[in-house]
């Protein structure tokens, strides 16, 4: 599989694409904040709103076939810590465990790391073995474990906070 990725903004028929994506329960129900059943208009409003000095994103494409995408907000971003960062993804399920959510990663962090200091944070859903496994990969640490609503389930799930510094990153093997 050869992977392109962008940072550039997606084009509307990509947008589509990424609505295709979150139409899927079993990606909706690993991510933080995306409504079930899933809402074309909130996709069209979360993928065209204007980001923050600071802001990265990256999409992966297989030829024209969207295979996930990424983002990372700065520090002090809307309610977050004043000191860190934060990150999240969602990959397709026909492009999992195949080395796009470690491109985009890669890509994202790479970019990130090379003008700043702040470490970054992710939030995992405790069930989500996978994406456990690759932020351990990536250099995460695990920093608390804490019980936390979850809007599309509409139940409280285990919610794990991983952090990602500087050196770490830059130490990986």
């Amino acid at each position: 599989m050869t992977l392109t990725l962008s940072d550039g903004p997606l084009t509307e028929p990509q947008i589509d694409q990424v609505h295709a994506i979150v139409s899927d329960w079993d990606v909706v129900r690993m991510l933080g904040t995306w409504p079930w059943p899933a809402d074309p208009a909130f996709t069209r409003k979360r993928m065209t709103e204007t980001l923050p000095d600071g802001a990265l994103t990256c999409a992966a494409f297989e030829g024209d076939i969207l295979c996930g995408t990424g983002g990372l907000m700065p520090k002090g971003f809307k309610s977050q810590d004043e000191d860190r960062a934060f990150w999240g993804l969602m990959i397709s399920r026909d492009y999992r465990r195949r080395g796009v959510a470690t491109a985009i990663a890669g890509n994202l962090f790479d970019r990130f790391f090379a003008t700043s200091d702040a470490p970054v944070f992710a939030q995992v859903w405790g069930d989500n073995p996978a994406s456990h496994a690759l932020h351990r990969k990536l250099s995460f640490v695990e920093i608390q474990r804490k019980s936390a609503y979850h809007p599309a389930r509409k139940e409280d799930v285990e919610d794990v906070t991983y952090l990602l510094t500087r050196d770490a990153w830059e130490a990986r093997t």
